[in-house]
């Protein structure tokens, strides 16, 4: 750039050329451009719910299959387990086979009560029993054996036949079972109480009480004639 500069004394003036520097014009800075992806609107509420519901499923397949895993894993142990017969002892063996032994054969205690017109009249430990020999046809004698002093030869009913399978440690409940006569039949239904109540208590000592009660209306009368004759 050129500029003129007046110099000059009195009348006399004369020009001179001075060359200036080029003033400098700033330029604009352009952002560069960040493709297509810079401009596009973020996502939207549905996107970010599809891919949360996307995690939350990949985490509970995960853990259904780790599960299933474990499970397996803890079968096959198990199965190891039931077939390595060397984890259990000797001695587990032995008391194993004491307390089957003792299911096999073991004694019982038999007891008799019997009730005659509401009273009872007759009560006796019998002679023990065992679980091979036990027969209700044993009962049977003791209980017509019992009445027979009683009563003579009067005519009599059965009201009810009892049988309570108890423990003579006298904890634990009494089984009790009502039975229709002194028949092999109901023997077995008794034996069954019996080897049921042993199962639950293999250690125990057990007992059978028998309550027979019956009706003589015989005796009956012959009680109120005694109180006619005595006033």
């Amino acid at each position: 750039m050129r500029r003129k500069n007046w110099v000059g004394t009195g009348n006399q003036v004369r020009t001179r050329t001075i060359d200036l520097p080029t003033p400098r014009v700033p330029t604009l800075a352009i952002a560069p451009n960040l493709g297509p992806e810079s401009s596009s609107p973020p996502p939207d509420t549905d996107e970010l719910r599809d891919a949360a519901q996307d995690l939350w499923h990949s985490k509970e397949n995960f853990k259904k299959l780790s599960a299933r895993r474990r499970i397996a894993v803890a079968k096959f142990a198990l199965k190891e387990a039931r077939e390595d017969v060397s984890i259990v002892g000797t001695s587990d063996v032995e008391a194993d086979m004491g307390v089957e032994l003792g299911k096999a054969n073991y004694t019982l205690g038999i007891d008799l009560r019997v009730y005659i017109n509401k009273r009872k009249a007759f009560s006796k430990n019998l002679e023990d029993s065992t679980r091979h020999t036990f027969d209700l046809a044993h009962v049977e004698d003791a209980f017509n054996d019992s009445i027979e002093p009683l009563i003579g030869d009067e005519d009599y009913r059965i009201i009810s036949i009892t049988a309570s399978v108890k423990l003579f440690s006298g904890r634990g409940r009494a089984r009790v079972q009502d039975i229709a006569d002194f028949s092999a039949i109901e023997t077995d239904r008794i034996l069954k109480i019996i080897d049921t109540t042993r199962g639950e208590h293999p250690r125990s000592a057990l007992y059978v009480l028998f309550e027979v009660k019956i009706d003589c209306n015989a005796l009956t009368e012959k009680k109120k004639n005694r109180r006619h004759q005595s006033r």
